[in-house]
This record gives structure tokens, sequence and C-alpha cells, in this order.
């Protein structure tokens, strides 16, 4: 996995493509700006907001826009928090909790999406030993 937080780090994308791996995946968190990615070949994608003191604001549409770039490319997405200080349609959603991860708090159904890729699954009903083994 890496991370890219804005269009300035999507080149960290170009740098996975390079890495000869069974799974790739991409941590945009905390989102800085709308991204616009290539997803092939990505299996994962997490998304959220920042959790920090001075945490910038972090628009859920840019997620929802990443979340519909997942569906297209069948990608995993997987909205963890929405941070300390969300915005929707240019206004702060107050009461989401500190780190805005309680999805109880979360106004709209359809950002709750928490997908894990199907090939990670199917690794965890791989006994241990069996998989340390297929790794050498």
């Amino acid at each position: 996995m890496t991370t890219i937080t804005s269009q300035g780090t999507r080149g960290r994308l170009d740098e996975l493509n390079k890495v000869p791996s069974k799974f790739k995946g991409l941590s945009c968190e905390p989102i800085f700006t709308e991204l616009d990615l290539d997803l092939s070949g990505v299996d994962w994608l997490i998304a959220g907001g920042g959790s920090d003191v001075i945490a910038q604001p972090f628009h859920v549409e840019w997620s929802l826009k990443l979340r519909d770039q997942c569906v297209n490319s069948g990608t995993a997405f997987f909205l963890k928090q929405l941070g300390k200080n969300p915005y929707l349609n240019g206004e702060r959603i107050e009461g989401m909790g500190p780190h805005g991860g309680d999805w109880s708090l979360w106004p709209a159904p359809d950002w709750k999406v928490r997908e894990i890729p199907a090939g990670f699954r199917q690794l965890n009903s791989i006994p241990l030993a069996a998989r340390e083994a297929s790794a050498k």
C-alpha cells in the first residue's frame, strides 16, 4: 500500500504499480483535496478525514467520488472516518464525535461502506503456516 492525500502525491500510484505484489492498496487519508485516480490494478482504497488537533477540512464529496471510482474499477472501498473537521456541500457537519468514525452518528447510510477485497478474505481462510510456506 501507499498513501495518496492530494494530487501532488498521486505519483505514488505509478510507483505502487511497479511493485510486484499480489494485492495493492491505497490509503487516502487524510484527504486534503479532491482526487481523480486510475484505480486499475488497485484492490483496496481506504479513505478518511484527519483526526489530529488541527485537522484540515474533509469534504465528504471527495470520498463519495472515490467510492464511485472504486465501484467503476472493481476496487474495494473503505471509508474509515470523517475526521474532526467534516464538511458536506460547503457546510460543517456537527456531532460526528472525536474522529468521525462512529457510523451511528453519520447522517447518510450510503456513506457506510467498509469493504474488504475478496482476495484478502480468501487469504484469511488459509492457515498461517501455509501462507508463510507459499511466500517463500
